[in-house]
């Protein structure tokens, strides 16, 4: 992990999406909170935005003093070491970063052995405050703080046929209640009133929205009687939903409603139509953020299909011939890189989700290929992560196998392998037409001779015959 992490750098490209930052910063935080030293031996240092470089300097020599007092031998000299490397890699920057910077050092256990090191990242947002923690797990809050959004956003669905209350936030969509009726249209009840105690028993729409809003004071208002969003959204079919407005009579849920739309679905299709009505709404949002990106390459890949490459095997060939410009990748995506070695230190390399069998090589290596790309990021490439939680993502990752690149110029992706099969193909088909030819040359040649036979056995006298 020491050696990988090191190779890490959080210096956000002003036009990287937001959601490949943090999709990067949430992956980098889950290894890191896996790692434990030894005591107190691992340090943490942040360094809010706008701060001076000179502040962070002082604290670690004032640290390293401080650290004489620590009566075990093994955890004083840990503990200086680790701060004479964040004082030689703080010598690096001749003022804080935009963003903030966050020093990471100490020795922890990889592998079953012990590796140190020594870490400097810049957040995709400001930090807001400074700190310095020395403990036995890295101090990682304020990071954990970064990579998510903030307060979420509510959303709620209502048609005649059930209710959805939802949240949107760092590109997820969760649901918090889902549930299914049978109401009657206004015509049908006011006609038969009886009819409307079908589904769960509602006899009356009014009945039925006074329990949606209900659900939404207690869906969205914490047990400290403060909303946990940060606004609301009311879609649905028709006058149900200004049906469920008006039975609102917590104010505290009206005054979040800042959006009531129309939608023709209702549920999670309902749920998608409203998120992309309210795309400028949302449109700071990690899903929206990821809904757009996604759009775009669609788009790319209807009217300039030879500029993109799709799946494992394009991607690689994109890749070594230096192509890729942009390479989109699911965060959690299966595929792998599998190294092999053969004889006289031939190497070669293959992207695939299982181990392939490639006779006359052994294994080398394998890592997933989100770390290999992070890690040893390709030259003049961009490395964009997705959650793929929205619909556009879900298509990306079951269609595409959660792989691809935009290339910055066409490239033929056909593969040795592509090439023996379209010359088994042709061969194949070189001898049905052999077969076919020959055949039609049997027909024609014995109707021929049987023609001949025929004018033989006439007399050339039977024309003149009258």
């Amino acid at each position: 992990m020491s050696s990988s992490l090191s190779g890490w750098s959080f210096e956000r490209d002003p036009n990287e999406p937001l959601t490949s930052s943090n999709m990067r910063l949430r992956r980098f935080l889950k290894r890191v909170a896996a790692a434990r030293g030894d005591g107190t031996t691992l340090i943490s240092v942040y360094v809010k935005a706008g701060g001076a470089i000179s502040q962070p300097s002082k604290l670690l020599v004032e640290e390293y003093g401080a650290a004489n007092c620590i009566k075990s031998r093994a955890t004083r000299h840990a503990v200086q070491e680790g701060l004479r490397q964040l004082q030689a890699r703080l010598r690096q920057y001749r003022k804080v970063p935009e963003n903030g910077l966050v020093l990471l050092a100490g020795e922890v256990e990889v592998s079953d052995e012990r590796r140190r090191i020594c870490l400097a990242l810049e957040p995709p947002v400001p930090l807001q405050r400074s700190a310095y923690r020395c403990d036995s797990k890295f101090y990682l809050e304020p990071l954990q703080e970064l990579s998510s959004e903030g307060v979420p956003h509510g959303i709620v669905v209502v048609n005649g046929e059930g209710v959805l209350l939802g949240l949107l936030q760092d590109g997820r969509r969760t649901v918090l209640h889902q549930m299914s009726t049978e109401l009657p249209n206004n015509t049908a009840a006011a006609a038969n009133p009886s009819n409307a105690t079908a589904g769960i028993g509602f006899n009356t729409r009014k009945k039925f929205a006074r329990y949606v809003a209900r659900l939404m004071t207690d869906a969205y208002i914490g047990a400290d009687s403060r909303p946990i969003v940060a606004d609301l959204v009311l879609a649905g079919q028709a006058e149900m939903k200004d049906e469920v407005f008006a039975a609102i009579s917590d104010v505290r849920v009206s005054a979040l409603v800042k959006r009531v739309l129309t939608v023709s679905y209702g549920g999670e299709m309902g749920f998608r139509a409203a998120v992309e009505q309210c795309a400028d709404f949302f449109q700071d949002t990690l899903y929206a953020e990821e809904n757009t990106l996604l759009s775009a390459f669609f788009e790319r890949l209807l009217l300039k299909p030879d500029h993109l490459a799709v799946g494992a095997r394009e991607l690689q060939l994109a890749l070594e011939a230096g192509a890729a410009g942009c390479v989109y990748l699911h965060h959690d995506s299966p595929l792998r890189v599998f190294t092999f070695r053969g004889a006289e230190s031939a190497e070669r390399v293959v992207f695939a989700k299982t181990q392939p069998i490639l006779p006359g090589y052994t294994l080398h290596s394998s890592c997933l290929l989100v770390d290999h790309l992070l890690e040893k990021p390709p030259a003049n490439c961009k490395v964009i992560l997705l959650e793929c939680n929205t619909p556009q993502g879900a298509q990306f990752r079951q269609g595409f196998g959660g792989a691809a690149a935009e290339l910055r110029f066409a490239l033929c992706l056909e593969t040795e392998a592509d090439s023996d099969d379209d010359d088994k193909e042709d061969q194949e088909d070189q001898e049905e037409d052999d077969f076919f030819g020959s055949a039609t040359t049997i027909v024609s040649t014995s109707s021929h001779s049987t023609s001949v036979a025929k004018d033989e056995d006439e007399d050339p006298m039977d024309a003149f015959d009258f």
